[in-house]
């Protein structure tokens, strides 16, 4: 039976719903006649590997509505997440910091966030993409949170944001390593800092 508390309202990963030998059997075959398709002849399989961890979940999009809520969509709509029995601890350890210092800025419309770290890492980045227009204020706020989210939260080694303005679009990048001022530019942002030797 599925371990989640959230499985009923939380769209995140119905596979639970399935013993183990059924999501095994169901993912071979969807992503065998996907492969065969796209290859023009039956793909030959090894023996699948099986992780019996819990925390397995390394990257996430999750989206956000006009109301600030940011998660799953689910049977009843978009699920408000705050912690995820299936995320690794550095990935909830981001969606902890999201959820509290940028998702009462996200109530201009609609937006998708990836949050993604490597295996065992602890830092990884994160992905903001806001849909519609948003107003030059309101993104220099996010903005503005976005870099201090990137300086304060060990969590963060690396922040991407595209947004579209009134004005015309000006496609740019932006590198920001730790402990510089940025200058940012309308158009898809991008902040960095070095990984840290650890």
């Amino acid at each position: 039976s599925p371990f989640c508390p959230h499985i009923e309202r939380c769209g995140g990963c119905p596979w639970q719903a399935l013993s183990e030998n059924s999501q095994i059997e169901a993912l071979t075959r969807d992503i065998g006649r996907m492969m065969t398709r796209s290859l023009g002849q039956e793909v030959r399989w090894l023996d699948p590997f099986i992780d019996h961890g819990e925390r397995w979940r390394c990257t996430a999009r999750l989206h956000s509505n006009e109301n600030g809520v940011l998660g799953f969509f689910g049977p009843n709509g978009l699920f408000d997440l705050n912690h995820c029995p299936i995320f690794s601890e550095t990935l909830n350890r981001q969606l902890q910091s999201v959820k509290s210092r940028l998702s009462p800025l996200l109530r201009e419309g609609s937006a998708d966030i990836r949050l993604s770290v490597a295996e065992d890492s602890q830092s990884g980045t994160i992905s903001l993409s806001l849909f519609g227009i948003w107003t030059a204020d309101i993104l220099e706020k996010i903005e503005h949170t976005l870099s201090t989210l990137l300086e304060a939260c060990e969590s963060i080694h690396g922040i991407t944001l595209e947004a579209h303005t009134p004005q015309l679009i000006e496609r740019g990048t932006h590198t920001h390593h730790r402990s510089t001022h940025p200058q940012l530019k309308r158009g898809r942002i991008k902040h960095q800092r070095h990984h840290r030797s650890n």
